[in-house]
């Protein structure tokens, strides 16, 4: 499945799923996902909470510190 924001905000968990974003997309992640980033996707534009924690397969690998201090981990394609 595949989830495309554009201009919009999501609140919520995303399981097992591939997800694009425009610049005006917001996705605040409220359980563990896992993901799969299509495309240039702006990293400050996803955000989790504490102990939150966003597996994703993106063209690059780390682990981030998002802005409400939950987790995103970048595995390189």
């Amino acid at each position: 499945m595949t989830v495309y924001l554009e201009g919009t905000t999501l609140k919520g968990a995303i399981k097992d799923a591939s997800i694009k974003m425009n610049r005006l997309s917001k996705w605040i992640a409220t359980a563990d996902s896992s993901v799969t980033l299509i495309g240039d996707v702006d990293l400050s534009r996803i955000d989790a909470p504490t102990g939150v924690t966003i597996t994703a397969i993106a063209s690059q690998s780390g682990t981030h510190k998002l802005a409400s201090c939950g987790t995103l981990i970048l595995k390189a394609i």
